[in-house]
């Protein structure tokens, strides 16, 4: 399963780049997904599901969005800033 190789990487660079930040929230994840990438939407929407378990990305929204081309892409994090 590609998908879940994919998102996997995804995952623990999202984690990698909040590790370095004030602790927040994270709302949204927002990654685009190339049309002709071959890859499952439904398939990469139940790997993150899976991977986020037990980490501060569970709670939070995925958002795939579709673009021209094969990458999968990190677009934006959504952040709720704690108070």
């Amino acid at each position: 399963m590609h998908e879940y190789a994919v998102m996997q990487s995804l995952v623990e660079a999202v984690l990698e780049t909040l590790r370095k930040r004030p602790p927040c929230f994270v709302k949204e994840v927002r990654v685009t997904v190339g049309e002709d990438s071959g890859y499952v939407v439904e398939s990469l929407k139940a790997a993150y599901e899976v991977l986020v378990e037990g980490t501060v990305l569970l709670g939070s929204n995925l958002l795939l969005l579709p673009e021209p081309g094969t990458a999968v892409t990190l677009q934006r994090l959504v952040l709720e800033e704690e108070v």
